[in-house]
């Protein structure tokens, strides 16, 4: 298996990497490298190398205060959309990505799926998807990605229910597509993932 690439020295929003420092381990069994980085502000944390690449994390969470800080003084923390569908996807998104306590959690923030930190401000979120339209849910196109711009679109709910984990793989092309998105998420190679069947 060829090496993993390594982040150290590399800039990522406002983190710097300074080091690897092992692994994390998720409940499914799947590892991430773990990487000690800076922030612009000088906090130092541990972060997965997947979401420094895909953009969910791109400070110690200073970034996104600061965006809150200056929309809530722009329209006095009022954005008039509790309660409408588009609010409610958005809340729910993000509680089982980054609650414990979520009924969903372990589905997808055990899994490492993450709702990238720009969207953490829902004015932002309505700002890149638009309102949802009715009869429509969220859907992540690359399964292996967080919730990110370029990765999400609003799909009818019937069509949904045919993309579900447990229902996706019928065909060949299907997995041959699973393998593609497992690849772009984690900067493996087909190859590396033949070899490690081998190993």
């Amino acid at each position: 298996m060829p090496p993993a690439i390594d982040l150290t020295g590399k800039r990522f929003g406002r983190w710097t990497v300074i080091q690897r420092d092992g692994s994390k381990l998720y409940p499914s069994g799947s590892h991430q490298p773990l990487y000690l980085c800076q922030c612009d502000c000088g906090t130092k944390k541990h972060v997965v190398a997947s979401i420094l690449r895909d953009g969910t994390s791109k400070s110690c969470g200073c970034l996104n205060a600061e965006i809150r800080s200056k929309i809530c003084t722009r329209r006095n923390t009022k954005h008039g959309a509790c309660g409408t569908k588009t609010y409610v996807t958005w809340r729910n998104m993000v509680s089982r990505c980054h609650s414990p306590s979520s009924s969903g959690y372990s589905k997808y923030g055990a899994r490492g799926i993450h709702v990238c930190e720009r969207w953490h401000a829902f004015e932002n979120f309505l700002h890149d998807m638009g309102e949802c339209p009715d009869g429509y849910s969220i859907e992540r196109e690359n399964n292996f990605l967080g919730y990110q711009p370029g990765n999400c679109s609003w799909i009818p709910l019937s069509k949904q229910q045919k993309n579900k984990r447990s229902s996706a793989i019928h065909t060949r092309d299907d997995l041959l597509n699973v393998i593609r998105n497992f690849c772009v998420a984690t900067g493996e190679t087909p190859e590396s993932l033949l070899a490690s069947l081998h190993s």
